[in-house]
């Protein structure tokens, strides 16, 4: 899916009240700066505050990348035609641009991981990403994703999750090599007909104990900044919607028959009908805002009217962490997702009263799929 352009310039974004710049270093660049474990510039340099006007952010940004000396030729790092030359390429690519955020950031902490993984060549010590594209095999990726499985499990990490993350990076690069670089045009992408390894799956449903746990810690927790962590909590359980596709609400979502729910992830948008607790959840969205709103104005919003981030939700839901609530249950898709996976009819919430059902909710009207 395309990404939303916000109008801000490449690895800016507004988080905590500020702009903030964040560039992702290339691995042999990072000697020169300070990181976090991903790769990304830490701390992010400060471009502004959340009112300070748009093009004074742009003209921040280009002074800073001006006095990092951040260039194109800068950034071109690995051997040509080697497998972290391709990596680069791909990350100039339209396909590279037209991911999710969530996605990027994803492939970026993937390389920094798999492209310096160390291997042999010849009895010589080397990186993975300095393995030439063009001779790269799918039963050499095989044993590599396999030896770094068992390194992760080593470290006492699950690691499945990891090496198909790494997996579908790999096929990405090549995907996009194979159609646009000419060296690469008639290999065939060596990461395909690799298996996925399997991944247990969560399908422990939320207790009504924990629900209510966390939602009476939510409230008050709530700051007059974050004000809508209990009220995400509330149109993310009714709904049976994901984090991102509560984000996605708008104004004119609500209709007289109820909510229409945009479903990420090949899902069919549905119509979730109205129940007097749905009701009252958006209503206390509704009053997050001091002015009328437009119908194409974000349901959530923050203190500054800015519309509020799947990652702002993220952050503001790591508060309730064990020191805060020992009793904190998986994190939001674990949690309010387990029975997002039905066909036609959800039937979700109703009565309106805390705690919820153990099971799926059950409510008074039901989320139809659109056609």
């Amino acid at each position: 899916m395309p990404r939303k352009s916000t109008g801000l310039p490449k690895y800016v974004k507004l988080s905590g009240g500020r702009y903030v710049y964040r560039p992702y270093i290339p691995a042999k660049l990072r000697k020169h700066y300070q990181t976090d474990k991903y790769g990304y510039l830490a701390p992010p340099i400060r471009l502004g505050g959340e009112e300070t006007p748009i093009h004074k952010i742009h003209a921040a940004y280009a002074q800073q990348v001006e006095q990092m000396q951040f260039d194109r030729a800068a950034e071109k790092t690995w051997g040509y035609l080697t497998l972290g030359w391709l990596y680069e390429q791909y990350l100039e690519s339209r396909l590279y641009k037209e991911l999710a955020p969530k996605t990027q950031h994803l492939y970026a902490k993937t390389s920094s991981s798999i492209l310096e993984h160390a291997i042999d060549i010849n009895g010589t010590g080397a990186k993975f990403g300095e393995i030439p594209a063009d001779q790269l095999k799918t039963t050499v990726i095989r044993r590599i994703l396999d030896r770094r499985l068992e390194q992760y499990r080593e470290q006492g990490l699950k690691g499945e999750s990891r090496c198909n993350n790494e997996k579908a990076l790999l096929s990405a690069m090549y995907r996009y090599g194979i159609q646009y670089i000419d060296a690469l045009a008639d290999l065939k992408n060596p990461a395909h007909g690799i298996s996925k390894y399997m991944v247990s799956v969560r399908d422990r449903y939320v207790t009504d104990d924990e629900y209510a746990i966390q939602y009476e810690v939510a409230v008050k927790i709530s700051s007059p900044r974050q004000p809508y962590l209990p009220i995400v909590m509330e149109i993310t359980y009714l709904l049976a919607a994901r984090g991102i596709e509560v984000t996605d609400l708008i104004i004119g979502s609500a209709m007289e028959e109820g909510i229409i729910v945009k479903r990420r992830k090949g899902s069919k948008t549905t119509l979730v009908r109205w129940s007097d607790r749905l009701r009252a959840a958006w209503n206390a969205a509704l009053g997050l805002h001091k002015t009328r709103p437009l119908s194409t104005t974000p349901l959530l919003i923050g203190k500054a009217r800015h519309p509020v981030t799947k990652a702002a939700i993220d952050k503001a839901w790591q508060k309730l962490n064990p020191d805060t609530n020992p009793h904190r249950v998986p994190a939001d898709d674990d949690i309010f997702l387990a029975f997002c996976n039905c066909a036609n009819v959800i039937d979700t919430s109703p009565t309106g009263e805390l705690p919820p059902s153990k099971q799926p909710p059950r409510n008074d009207h039901s989320s139809v799929a659109m056609v």
